[in-house]
């Protein structure tokens, strides 16, 4: 299988950036594109329209500088998408069809990532 576009999703954490380095060598090694998305959750609903939209701003203006600037993605295509609701397993099927993606590499929440094979 020829694979083209990765999926990364991070919410800034530790352990997110943990996956970076993976999901970074395998876009390297496939010259393909990584898309690092993060879900905003709820919490921007429970906000004024004027600060969720500032929330927002800054949220995009973060994942931008972390797509840009964090040394693991040197040298490879990295585009930012910050999806403005929170993550459901249909919102991200979604997201991955409307991309193409190929790949998926994930740090499930609180836990350090597990190098593990499709075989496995």
């Amino acid at each position: 299988m020829q694979a083209n576009h990765i999926l990364l999703t991070t919410d800034f954490s530790a352990h997110a950036r943990t996956a970076y380095q993976y999901a970074a060598e395998l876009a390297s090694k496939c010259d393909v594109t990584l898309h690092l998305v993060h879900f905003a959750g709820t919490l921007p609903s429970l906000l004024p329209a004027d600060s969720r939209d500032t929330l927002f701003d800054s949220l995009a203006i973060a994942l931008t500088h972390e797509a840009k600037e964090h040394p693991a993605f040197a040298g490879i295509r990295v585009e930012p998408h910050l999806q403005r609701h929170r993550w459901t397993r249909v919102r991200q099927r979604e997201l991955e069809r409307n991309l193409g993606i190929d790949l998926i590499v994930m740090s499930p929440q609180g836990e350090p990532l597990k190098q593990r094979t499709v075989e496995d």
